[in-house]
């Protein structure tokens, strides 16, 4: 399993890198490396979307919310 501190760093970078996007980002890099089997790298990735989904104060999208 991913450390918190590195799932934050990469969340970190990716926002800075990428802005508004980063999200969209960490998402692909997830998808791309499930496909390709890796599963750790994917399941770190998709730890880094929902970091950084967080963060931002934002559901993730397709991810239902159930704040009031």
């Amino acid at each position: 399993m991913a450390k918190k501190a590195d799932v934050l760093t990469a969340a970190a970078l990716l926002v800075k890198e990428h802005g508004e996007d980063a999200w969209l980002e960490a998402s692909s890099k997830a998808s791309d490396h499930k496909a390709a089997g890796d599963i750790a790298a994917s399941q770190f990735w998709a730890h880094v979307a929902d970091a950084i989904a967080a963060l931002s104060g934002q559901e993730a999208p397709g991810v239902p919310s159930y704040k009031q």
